[in-house]
């Protein structure tokens, strides 16, 4: 069986701090009845709920320090889990989608991933054209009404440096523009991952070229691919 990381895919969703309700307040108003009376009560009172009132703000902050420590180891095991899932998405990509010079190693060495793919992997048919920023493969979803939580989020929907891929399977029809010497190499990087990591029973190649352009394509004939299923 194909040995591979698996490519994340679940939903990593990010909450909202736990709410705590407002700080207590003391309302001045209710008081002004018990200032026109000349009670003891009407003097006592007041002090007694300031107490009261000065008591639970202390114990308010406290309840705040401690939400805002716990959100805060919160935060660091999801962003744990979120360069997990990163980690191994561009491994994924990078062990499955060799650059041209380590496949030429795998072909020459009969090593393990040779012809490793099949019709059924999601990866068939799949080639790498270079590097550059992708969208990752898992969602992170996070509330807008927090700073850190929004920051954490949308700080690693990207993933920088990662293999671009063309997906030859899909997209049947697929042209290189530019500068022609560049479009011949990339041309011949795409044939040779392609005939490294596909079995020539799955995928067979057909090339076609000028005169003048031969000896760029004299590799082809010597690939396995390109003869048909009686070796012609």
């Amino acid at each position: 069986p194909r040995l591979r990381h698996q490519t994340p895919s679940d939903v990593i969703e990010i909450q909202a701090p736990p709410n705590i309700g407002n700080m207590p307040m003391i309302n001045w108003l209710s008081f002004l009845p018990m200032l026109v009376t000349k009670s003891a009560y009407s003097a006592v009172f007041p002090l007694t709920s300031m107490f009261s009132t000065f008591l639970q703000k202390k114990k308010y902050k406290k309840a705040q320090e401690v939400r805002q420590e716990k959100y805060e180891n919160y935060l660091a095991d999801v962003k744990a889990k979120i360069e997990k899932n990163r980690e191994d998405q561009f491994l994924s990509l990078e062990e499955s989608n060799h650059e041209t010079s380590k496949c030429f190693d795998i072909a020459t060495r009969r090593q393990r991933t040779l012809w490793e793919r099949s019709p059924e992997d999601d990866d068939f048919m799949k080639i790498r054209i270079g590097k550059g920023d992708i969208q990752t493969s898992f969602r992170i979803k996070f509330p807008d009404s927090v700073l850190k939580g929004e920051e954490l989020g949308r700080g690693n929907q990207i993933l920088e440096g990662a293999p671009i891929l063309c997906d030859l399977y899909h997209d049947l029809s697929v042209g290189i523009i530019g500068d022609r010497t560049k479009a011949i190499s990339i041309a011949r990087n795409m044939i040779i991952q392609l005939a490294t990591t596909h079995s020539y029973k799955d995928v067979k190649l057909v090339t076609l070229f000028s005169k003048e352009e031969a000896s760029s394509w004299e590799f082809v004939k010597w690939l396995p691919h390109s003869f048909n299923d009686s070796r012609d």
